[in-house]
C-alpha cells in the first residue's frame, strides 16, 4: 500500500486554516458586540466631493439661476448625479438632474398638474 503523506499534509493545513478562521471569526465577534467601529480591515472614510476636486471648503463651484419665486423643495444625490426638485411659484415643479463632477444638466423635467 503507497502512503499518503501528502494528502494527509494537506488536509491537516487546511484543518489548521480553517481552525485559525473560526477563531477570527469569534474574535471579531466578540469585539464587534463590545465596539461597534471595530473592523479587521481599516477602510478610509470616502473623500467628499470638495476634496476630491481639490476645491477649498466653502468656495462656491457649482451655480444655477431659479426662476423668480421657485424654491428648492428637495435635493438628493444618486451614483454621481445631483437631483434638485424645485417648486415654482405658479403651483408647477420640476426636478434637475446634474452632474456632480461637471455641475452640467444631464436633465431636466417639468411637471405640471394639468392632464
Amino acid at each position: 500500500m503507497q502512503s499518503n503523506k501528502g494528502i494527509i499534509s494537506v488536509v491537516i493545513i487546511l484543518g489548521f486554516i480553517l481552525a485559525a478562521g473560526f477563531v477570527a471569526l469569534g474574535y471579531g465577534f466578540i469585539r464587534k458586540s463590545s465596539d461597534p467601529d471595530f473592523s479587521f480591515f481599516k477602510r478610509n472614510a470616502p473623500e467628499s466631493f470638495e476634496t476630491k476636486r481639490n476645491i477649498p471648503a466653502g468656495k462656491i463651484n457649482l451655480e444655477f439661476k431659479l426662476p423668480e419665486g421657485a424654491k428648492v423643495e428637495n435635493v438628493m444625490t444618486s451614483g454621481g448625479q445631483i437631483i434638485v426638485h424645485i417648486a415654482n411659484s405658479d403651483g408647477t415643479a420640476g426636478i434637475l438632474i446634474l452632474d456632480s463632477a461637471s455641475g452640467d444638466v444631464i436633465r431636466r423635467v417639468n411637471l405640471s398638474s394639468q392632464p
